[in-house]
């Protein structure tokens, strides 16, 4: 057990935060493979365009992604606003839900 702990010592905080990161990045880059937003998507999207909302909801329940990194990759706002719109697909019915059902079928983790 103190081996374990002495080969993570030289591990800074934002080291560990990046290392954990990465699979959060593997799952969005399928759901961007699978759901094939255009550039002007990426670089300009609505807060809450329904392929957004279905690519959060989808991360947060494969990969158990922050809010606030989300917020930061998708241009949804703030972590707060991500957690509203993940909610709020999960209550109704709407276009996210055609989306995250794309992403369910297609994305294979």
């Amino acid at each position: 057990m103190q081996g374990r702990a002495q080969r993570g010592a030289h591990l800074t905080a934002t080291s560990r935060q990046e290392i954990r990161r990465l699979p959060w990045a593997a799952v969005l880059a399928q759901c961007l493979h699978v759901l094939e937003p255009t550039t002007a998507d990426i670089a300009r999207p609505p807060k809450s365009a329904p392929w957004q909302v279905a690519a959060a909801d989808y991360r947060k329940q494969r990969s158990q992604t922050s809010n606030g990194w989300q917020a930061e990759q998708l241009r949804m706002g703030d972590a707060v606003a991500v957690s509203h719109y993940v909610a709020s697909l999960r209550r109704q019915r709407g276009p996210g839900q055609k989306f995250l059902h794309h992403l369910t079928t297609k994305v294979k983790t």
